[in-house]
């Protein structure tokens, strides 16, 4: 039987102890997303804010966390929330 050696302390497929949390963390979010009392949540805020907050133009389409989860949000504060479209959702998560 071929013996598993260990290089730097942990085995290549094993993810590092920070990553891992923060991997798992997120998966808690995400799952989040996909409960009825998101999916409710999200149509109020949208039809409160049909339009979107950020460029004022375009219809909105997608929910919004002012202040993000990962950085201690609220994720069901309807105060933390903006219907924003997709295209300035996307530039906001890449920091544009």
């Amino acid at each position: 039987m071929p013996k598993i050696t260990r290089t730097f302390g942990r085995l290549s497929w094993e993810p590092e102890k920070a990553v891992q949390s923060q991997w798992t963390r997120n998966e808690e979010i995400a799952v989040l997303y996909h409960t009825p009392r998101w999916r409710r949540l999200r149509k109020v805020v949208l039809n409160n804010d049909p339009i979107c907050k950020i460029c004022k133009i375009a219809m909105s389409d997608t929910v919004d966390h002012k202040d993000p989860v990962s950085k201690g949000g609220d994720f069901w504060d309807i105060v933390n929330l903006q219907g924003v479209c997709k295209p300035c959702n996307n530039k906001k998560k890449d920091g544009k």
